[in-house]
């Protein structure tokens, strides 16, 4: 695991195919993604089942604010407020009708394909 610096981020590889991730030392579970198109994105990997959270991408986002994204993202769900969104399905149907109802009431009464 290498010390993530600007320096480093810039001259990280690129993957002639898919995505290579690379962790800091610094932060545990916080690392540098980089695709096969040049993109770098700071992620963060939560929880037993390792789930990979994108905090956004560099350099837009610096490695100072995304390492301590990071480490807030990491502290809530230590201290179990981090609750990742999940909506039971016919709530979620509700709501998709509500919003595909809404987006094409041009005097229309069927929802079409296109919502």
């Amino acid at each position: 695991m290498p010390r993530l610096t600007d320096t480093s981020l810039r001259a990280l590889p690129v993957p002639a195919k898919g995505q290579r991730t690379y962790f800091d030392e610094v932060v545990p579970n916080f690392g540098c993604r980089v695709s096969q198109g040049g993109t770098r994105s700071f992620i963060v990997q939560l929880g037993a089942d390792r789930r990979l959270i994108t905090i956004g991408r560099y350099p837009p986002i610096s490695l100072a604010k995304a390492r301590e994204e990071a480490r807030r993202l990491m502290a809530e769900r230590t201290l179990g407020r981090f609750r990742p969104q999940s909506v039971p399905w016919e709530e979620a149907r509700e709501l998709f009708l509500a919003r595909c109802t809404q987006k094409n009431s041009r005097g229309r009464s069927r929802i079409t394909a296109a919502c």
